[in-house]
């Protein structure tokens, strides 16, 4: 079963591709706890858009499309050219650089503007850390996470 999800998570990418009509090639393959389709090709930021909005859209039609096909759901994170490992390298290094500014300073800072799932990045690793804690603060557009000395 898994290789013919494989194959639909396939299809039905480079079918939107084709609708998009941006040509691009795409591989998927299984790592861990979901299928990670690494999409490669010559001027695909129109596929990334502004901070990744158009590819977290673009992760989520896909997931939509395959749901409809397969009437079940599977975790499908989209990568393009490298972008998706590359923003995941810079909240880790964000993460670990505010700690050590917490830290030596002994106040908080405040983080610019992060999707939810990227505020769960931090969270996580700042947790793991000795001395520091986060929270997010604001609603909506206007939620920001601060790391901050533990008390």
């Amino acid at each position: 079963m898994a290789h013919a999800v494989d194959q639909v998570i396939k299809e039905k990418a480079q079918e939107f591709l084709s609708l998009l009509q941006t040509p691009a090639e795409v591989s998927v393959g299984k790592k861990e706890d979901c299928y990670l389709v690494e999409i490669s090709g010559n001027d695909l930021g129109v596929l990334i858009g502004y901070h990744g909005e158009r590819l977290r859209n673009f992760q989520l039609l896909l997931s939509l499309l395959v749901y409809h096909e397969l009437d079940a759901w599977e975790n499908i994170r989209v990568d393009v050219d490298g972008w998706a490992k590359k923003r995941e390298q810079y909240l880790i290094d964000l993460a670990k650089n505010t700690v050590q500014k917490v830290r030596l300073e002994k106040k908080a800072v405040t983080l610019p503007f992060l999707t939810g799932a990227e505020r769960r990045t931090i969270h996580m690793i700042v947790n793991e850390e000795e001395g520091v804690s986060s929270s997010s603060v604001g609603e909506g557009d206007q939620r920001r996470l601060i790391v901050q000395p533990k008390e």
